[in-house]
């Protein structure tokens, strides 16, 4: 389930979208756990500069999946605080790659899933 904060006057295309895409979804309810988390300094503009779409596989505290996940399982603050140390992750890969001389190669998977 995706919940969505959105302004006020966003409502209307939120649902449009959401129901294009036949997605599971609801307007945010403090409560209930989600798969996708809306991180934002300003949820009434969600101004592009600070405003995150997350997608996690890491279970909500309490709920079912918690008891059943080999993940342990995380809050919505450690989920949002995750996500800010992978800038840093990127970064130093990208600095680790030009010291060694391979930034001008491409890791990619030699396999098919067909």
């Amino acid at each position: 389930m995706i919940g969505v904060l959105s302004a006020p006057d966003h409502r209307k295309v939120v649902e449009e979208f959401f129901e294009l895409f036949k997605t599971p979804w609801e307007f945010y309810r403090r409560g209930p756990a989600y798969d996708v988390v809306i991180a934002t300094t300003d949820p009434l503009t969600l101004p592009d500069l600070t405003t995150f779409y997350l997608v996690t596989n890491l279970p909500a505290p309490g709920s079912q999946r918690a008891q059943t996940s080999e993940l342990a399982a995380a809050s919505l603050e450690e989920v949002v605080h995750l996500y800010g140390l992978r800038m840093w992750v990127e970064q130093s890969y990208k600095q680790v790659k030009h010291a060694l001389g391979w930034s001008q190669y491409q890791a990619i998977a030699l396999y098919s899933s067909a």
